[in-house]
């Protein structure tokens, strides 16, 4: 792997190990990282550990699983194939079904125009915006849609699909988010 490459997934795992600390515990298993998140909110997952010296191992992922039933958490993992490869294989043995997703990194140098992009204007949220707490729903919402839908193309799914998922959000996490992004710890 190249350094441009290896300095990406370094940034990429430091990453997806510091956002949920700043609203969760971890819980060390072995070579994992179980995120047990401090009140209302989405659930977070476990993840190898960053200092870990071995690949995670089967007990690590059947202690961290029997740990998320105890607490009625969804028996999630997340981790990037190309740092640890031997994770897939592991997962597959405890009875996980896996989920490959393509990590898709879009390349600085090769951003278009915003220009050209759309018609439709992109901003931040700002807490100060009257319909603040309807826009932080509608953008968790869009990515609950898009992220439920396989594949990389457009999809079918559409505003309906959107205001739908509104109406099932958690409205502690919704307001969770909300605070994050209002006390400068999320942008969104």
């Amino acid at each position: 792997m190249d350094l441009v490459r290896t300095e990406l997934f370094d940034r990429l795992e430091r990453f997806y190990d510091a956002v949920p600390r700043d609203g969760a515990r971890s819980e060390e298993y072995g070579s994992l990282v179980l995120f047990v998140r401090d009140g209302a909110g989405w659930p977070f997952y476990a993840r190898p550990r960053l200092d870990a010296t071995a690949p995670p191992s089967l007990a690590d992922v059947t202690a961290v699983r029997a740990r998320q039933r105890e607490l009625g958490l969804p028996e999630a993992f997340e981790w990037v194939h190309e740092t640890t490869p031997d994770l897939l294989a592991v997962a597959r043995s405890a009875g996980l079904n896996v989920l490959e997703a393509p990590l898709m990194v879009l390349d600085p140098a090769q951003l278009p125009d915003p220009a050209t992009l759309s018609d439709v204007p992109a901003r931040v949220l700002d807490p100060a915006t009257p319909g603040f707490a309807r826009d932080v729903a509608i953008r968790r919402a869009v990515a609950a849609v898009g992220f439920s839908n396989a594949g990389t193309a457009r999809g079918e799914a559409g505003p309906a699909e959107r205001d739908a998922a509104v109406a099932r959000l958690d409205v502690a996490a919704l307001d969770e988010e909300g605070g994050r992004i209002t006390d400068g710890r999320r942008i969104s």
